[in-house]
């Protein structure tokens, strides 16, 4: 059922809903302002259009991962979709985990997570690099597990200097997205993503809100002929 759930395109159509409620109302209160108010700020209102247009964007890109996802784990065949209207309503749990998904394609497969990546996912491979060197052991039977995996991109790298690596995730929207990164996406900075939308507060300038964010920022497919990377799914202590 919850495979179900997070396949129902409800979810990434509500997300985008919250998002226009969001602009609307923000459009209400501006307009309530006195007009010599409003005067002093001449772009809210194109602002908030360009917002719009954002959430419609990340609204084809989450599609897209919807759709590459529906044959996951034997999820089409379950009484023709179990009836959509039993399917329990999008909690803003759900909603603030596809908003951290969103995010987590900027930490890990973007230029603008460099940053992030090189202080937490480097220490890591130079450890292993430091206690399994490649120059004494055989990297392809040293295997590494990587729990609590996100978009991947650390067991990525990990499998890309020839370590068998697997990665464990027990999200579910993480596994959806890393599965349409890891296996969909070949070309260098293809799509563009738009994850700050829904934040409306403590932003520098206006214009970061909008801030595109393309990705992936190196081709996922480009593994060693003979690299062993996996993906598992599930709790890393019971799989």
């Amino acid at each position: 059922m919850l495979l179900l759930q997070l396949t129902d395109n409800s979810h990434t159509f509500k997300l985008q809903v919250h998002v226009q409620e969001q602009v609307r109302r923000a459009e209400l209160q501006f307009q309530s302002l006195p007009q010599n108010h409003q005067n002093l700020l001449p772009n809210v209102l194109s602002h908030l259009a360009q917002i719009r247009k954002c959430a419609e964007k990340n609204q084809e890109l989450l599609q897209a991962i919807v759709h590459n996802s529906l044959h996951m784990f034997e999820n089409s065949e379950y009484g023709q979709r179990l009836e959509l209207q039993k399917i329990r309503p999008s909690s803003t749990f759900d909603m603030d985990k596809l908003k951290s998904t969103m995010k987590q394609f900027v930490r890990d497969w973007s230029e603008d997570g460099r940053a992030e990546r090189d202080s937490c996912y480097r220490p890591i491979i130079q450890e292993i690099q430091r206690l399994f060197p490649r120059h004494q052991h055989d990297a392809s039977k040293v295997s590494v597990l990587v729990p609590g995996a996100g978009l991947g991109r650390l067991a990525w790298e990990i499998a890309r200097l020839g370590y068998t690596c697997q990665g464990n995730e027990w999200s579910f929207f993480m596994l959806f997205s890393s599965n349409f990164v890891l296996n969909r996406c070949d070309q260098v900075n293809s799509l563009t993503l738009y994850p700050w939308i829904h934040q409306f507060s403590n932003n520098k300038k206006s214009s970061d809100q909008t801030r595109p964010v393309r990705f992936p920022d190196v081709n996922p497919q480009s593994l060693p002929p003979k690299a062993d990377f996996s993906m598992a799914a599930g709790d890393f202590v019971e799989i």
